[in-house]
């Protein structure tokens, strides 16, 4: 909070002190004025437009946004400008675009597991399954324990038909702490996969599930769907 702090006593926006790590936004259309006089002193604050295009996607003005968040960039390359850039390349269906960015972005920060998670999920939608299990074998032993990456890995591994990957999985017991009640991500992993070991074919349909259901019943610990009483 301290870096709004001193915009609002001081009139600058102080670049050298914002946390990376753990940034404080702040969205309302008086600290946009404020930042905005702010960045008429000082147009080279990467901090600053990195905030200011914050604040213009949070009011929907993209197109402005994403001009701040290069205009950041040009002055300091940062793992958040490059993520910003990328969700939005991914929303306008450039995935090749997003990937690159969002592996700019990783590279920078490759700790962030949020971050990681976002770059293989936009990997795996792009059909680069290969290339992101290449990449998590870079990944700490932290990151590639987590349980949502653990996820993304069965699925990539899914694709590429190394089923020992998917098995180790399940085997695993694997935990992934953020998924909701109702979910059936986890359960349509488990069809795939079972449909696809037991020589059932690849394409899913309501028989087939049937038939999975009833000769490989899915561990009620990977189970999340809810049922009608």
């Amino acid at each position: 909070i301290q870096p709004w702090l001193t915009l609002l006593e001081t009139g600058t926006f102080p670049k050298d002190s914002f946390n990376e790590n753990q940034p404080a936004f702040m969205v309302q259309h008086e600290w946009k004025l404020l930042l905005e006089k702010a960045l008429e002193k000082e147009e080279d604050n990467w901090a600053g437009w990195l905030h200011m295009g914050i604040m213009q996607s949070y009011a929907g003005d993209i197109e402005e946004a994403c001009n701040s968040w290069r205009k950041s960039l040009s002055y300091k390359k940062t793992a958040w400008a490059l993520r910003n850039l990328a969700v939005f390349e991914m929303q306008e269906g450039k995935l090749e675009r997003a990937v690159e960015l969002y592996l700019e972005a990783h590279a920078l920060k490759p700790e962030l597991v949020p971050l990681t998670i976002e770059l293989g999920e936009v990997m795996l939608d792009s059909g680069k399954s290969g290339e992101w299990l290449e990449l998590t074998q870079t990944l700490s032993p932290k990151q590639q324990s987590h349980g949502r990456i653990r996820f993304l890995i069965a699925r990539a591994a899914l694709i590429e038909e190394d089923l020992d990957k998917v098995q180790a999985f399940f085997d695993d017991q694997v935990e992934i702490a953020d998924i909701r009640e109702g979910a059936t991500q986890l359960t349509d992993l488990w069809y795939a996969f079972q449909a696809l070991k037991s020589g059932l074919g690849s394409t899913l349909n309501d028989a087939l599930i049937e038939r999975i259901e009833k000769e490989f019943p899915i561990p009620k610990h990977f189970d999340f769907r809810m049922f009608d009483s």
